[in-house]
């Protein structure tokens, strides 16, 4: 199993976050995924809200790009360290569009049944983000 759930996390990178391509959705995201991000006030739950919040997030950082810099790999769990750069378009959280590109980096650890991202625990550096964006001054 561990070659296939790193093959599906490198899918949903490849052609969800870096392409786009939508229309595979359904066949690498589970009808009962679960999301927890800190950026989030709670978990993202169902493939309809993660679609939504993934589609937010690419309308706001184009060209985004992730590169998968690190896995670890047990059975049906994939931990993956990464670093994403794209310029901020788009509101984010809030933030008003900024132009300016940026690059930040996480680590998430997954969860993958039949071939599908069932869960999804994330923990990426907003504060660096928000820096780039101007939304907090760094400090001294």
């Amino acid at each position: 199993m561990s070659d296939s759930a790193k093959r599906v996390i490198e899918r949903i990178i490849d052609e969800l976050v870096n392409k786009g391509q939508f229309a595979k959705f359904d066949e690498l995201i589970s009808d009962r995924v679960v999301s927890h991000d800190p950026a989030e006030p709670g978990p993202i739950v169902g493939r309809d809200a993660y679609r939504a919040a993934m589609q937010t997030t690419r309308a706001a950082l184009a060209n985004l790009q992730v590169f998968i810099d690190d896995f670890v790999v047990d059975d049906n769990k994939v931990a993956y360290r990464w670093t994403a750069t794209a310029r901020h378009v788009g509101e984010l959280h809030g933030i008003a569009a900024s132009g300016k590109d940026v690059e930040f980096s996480g680590i998430d650890i997954v969860h993958v049944e039949d071939g599908r991202l069932v869960e999804e625990w994330m923990n990426w550096d907003t504060l660096g983000l928000l820096r780039q964006l101007g939304a907090v001054e760094a400090t001294a």
